[in-house]
């Protein structure tokens, strides 16, 4: 055997002893990003919802708020105007 043989058997053993775990590795990162994808999906549209309710609510309180602010009456009083 020469040596470019036998460094083609020995790339081919390389080849198929590590061709499998690396593609398991590689399927694993793709099946943990698609569950992630699954889980995490989701979550950000409840929480995206979580805040729009929240500033709905927000602005409904301040609204009430103004509203009542507006019956109020503003009286001015001059304390340097008194009368000894």
């Amino acid at each position: 055997m020469k040596r470019r043989d036998l460094a083609a058997v020995g790339v081919t053993a390389c080849v198929a002893c590590c061709a499998v775990p690396i593609v398991s590795v590689l399927a694993g990162l793709g099946v943990l990003g698609l569950m992630s994808s699954f889980l995490i999906g989701p979550a950000g549209l409840l929480a995206a919802g979580l805040a729009v309710v929240g500033l709905v609510l927000v602005r409904r309180r301040r609204a009430r708020q103004h509203l009542a602010l507006e019956h109020w009456v503003h009286v001015d009083i001059d304390v340097a105007e008194r009368a000894p």
